[in-house]
């Protein structure tokens, strides 16, 4: 089923946009391509194959390497492939055009307010968890040179901002949107939190999952989620490179540590005054489409299957060790 763009004066509701019927033929820079959308169980049977080889991956073939071949061949070409198969029109189907510079200044805004919200949301979380002994695991291999950082840099900036939004934004979402907007933002980002594997990462990827689909839908462009991802990310390094650099001289001055706290206080606030204006400014700037199309489902109808269950244990599974590991229980070698 095609999706078109709708105008922006609005004219053509969502419902509207649900009664092309499905099948129909588009003409994409004069070729044509018979649209054929996903359901809900095709999204998760190819996320459950992709997180079954992005276990392997992983488990098998060591750092960078894993992680590069993990971007760009098991979450990249999938999305691709899935375009061919259910002959997608890319530049309709996945909103791959080019974004409008009168939302930059909102969508850099959105990743750095958001990046705040979910980095004071985790650490609460960390807090809490810590009073019973939780210590969490290192993630990614502190960088301690200037190459281990653009090593780090390409992979968890570039190639993640780029391939995850290809997938999840610009593949699973617009599959699902034939339910209506709601669901199609509901369950991608949750598919998105889940498919991380990682206790401590699930609210912030879902938060994170949630906005920018927002984003990419308001601006009607995937290069806006691919740059809200990539800043994102990019922050988060930074902070990492800053805080391990910084350490040292914390634990020998407690002014220092209290300038430090001080300056992540300011900087927390002001990243929630920008979370709300870049919502407020995006909501203004683009209108339509509207989210609500008559149904206030949240989830597309068919999303409780036999992929999405194992998805769910895969995770659950992850998160025992992840939580066995950080309480002390099994040694982190073993895992």
């Amino acid at each position: 089923m095609h999706r078109p763009d709708i105008p922006e004066n609005g004219e053509n509701s969502l419902q509207e946009t649900q009664e092309t019927p499905p099948g129909i033929a588009q003409t994409n820079g004069g070729e044509e391509f018979t649209q054929q959308h996903p359901d809900p169980g095709n999204i998760s049977r190819l996320l459950l194959f992709l997180i079954i080889l992005f276990m392997a991956v992983s488990t098998f073939i060591p750092f960078p390497l894993g992680g590069f071949l993990v971007q760009w061949v098991i979450i990249l070409l999938p999305a691709l492939w899935y375009w061919k198969r259910c002959r997608l029109a890319p530049v309709s189907f996945a909103r791959l055009k080019p974004l409008e510079p009168r939302f930059i200044p909102t969508v850099l805004a959105l990743a750095f307010g958001f990046w705040t919200v979910t980095v004071m949301l985790s650490g609460m979380i960390f807090i809490v968890m810590a009073l019973f002994g939780y210590e969490p695991m290192e993630l990614l291999p502190v960088p301690e040179t200037s190459g281990e950082y653009l090593i780090l840099f390409l992979l968890v900036v570039v190639s993640a901002g780029f391939c995850e939004e290809v997938l999840f934004r610009g593949t699973v979402m617009p599959s699902l949107e034939k339910y209506g907007l709601i669901p199609a933002i509901f369950f991608s980002a949750l598919l998105f939190a889940l498919f991380h594997l990682n206790f401590m990462q699930f609210i912030s990827s879902f938060i994170l999952g949630t906005v920018i689909a927002l984003v990419v839908i308001k601006t009607g462009s995937l290069w806006a989620g691919v740059l809200f991802h990539m800043v994102n990310n990019f922050l988060a390094l930074a902070n990492m490179y800053l805080v391990t650099a910084l350490e040292e001289y914390m634990y020998q001055s407690m002014v220092f540590e209290m300038l430090f706290g001080m300056l992540y206080l300011l900087i927390i606030a002001l990243g929630v005054i920008a979370a709300v204006l870049g919502v407020f400014f995006l909501l203004r700037q683009a209108p339509v489409p509207r989210l609500w199309g008559g149904s206030f489902r949240l989830l597309p109808p068919g999303w409780f299957n036999w992929a999405f269950i194992l998805i769910v244990f895969f995770f659950l599974g992850m998160v025992v060790l992840e939580l066995a590991v950080g309480f002390g229980i099994i040694e982190a070698v073993a895992w």
